[in-house]
């Protein structure tokens, strides 16, 4: 029926906006991604630093954060992101930190 054409119609307009703004936020935070990366590799002393902890579902996450010291002797931390993990034994911890 009439309605529920226009409520397809609507819906795929709604969509194609969540799209291309889920997009641009991609292209942002790569840029931001890669200007943090940047920064690291002419800093001439760094670490990283993980830590474990359960989000509001309580299924395991690893924090990814980079703390470094700038060219102007500034100490920066910049927080890079969340990622779900299975285990907590150090073999795996490793390979998740190098991936």
């Amino acid at each position: 029926n009439r309605v529920d054409s226009e409520l397809v119609i609507e819906m795929e307009k709604k969509e194609k906006y969540w799209r291309e703004g889920i997009m641009n936020f991609k292209i942002i935070f790569k840029n931001i991604e890669n200007k943090i990366v940047e920064d690291v590799k002419s800093a001439t002393y760094y670490s990283i630093i993980i830590d474990s902890t359960p989000d509001i579902a309580h299924r395991d996450q690893l924090t990814f954060i980079l703390r470094y010291v700038a060219s102007s002797g500034k100490v920066v931390e910049r927080f890079l992101g969340y990622i779900p993990i299975d285990r907590h034994n150090a073999a795996y911890l490793e390979k998740e930190v190098l991936n």
